[in-house]
């Protein structure tokens, strides 16, 4: 009797100086339930403490997933991209443009993200 194992998932979280305790443990609630409720294994939360540092968490997730051949990364808000439109585009394409699908959980239907956070 063979199993699949289930896919990988990474996520991606910003922690800014104006960032409370309870808005990271939410965004690694969210991210935890996301995984478990979607048939994922969450592999890694990569936590961005100064973001455009040029051994960041980003860079490293981006080389982690190569590496890992993890194809999915979730981030909690589209806020954990960057805080400008244009921030979270070129961020988004980073990872795009290292084979990832980027999932943007608060942007999605507020029934999903009930779900995932319960």
């Amino acid at each position: 009797m063979g199993t699949n194992p289930r896919p990988m998932l990474f996520g991606y979280q910003t922690v800014r100086p104006d960032s409370s305790d309870d808005e990271v443990t939410n965004g690694r609630r969210l991210l935890v339930a996301y995984a478990a409720l979607e048939g994922y294994t969450l592999g890694e939360i990569f936590l961005e403490w100064t973001p455009g540092t040029s051994f960041s968490a980003l860079s490293a997730l981006v080389v982690t997933a190569e590496r890992c051949r993890v194809r999915t990364v979730a981030v909690p808000s589209a806020l954990d991209l960057g805080r400008l439109p244009r921030v979270q585009e070129l961020v988004r394409r980073k990872l795009e443009s290292g084979g990832l699908t980027v999932l943007v959980l608060q942007s999605m239907e507020p029934q999903a993200v009930r779900r995932w956070s319960a």
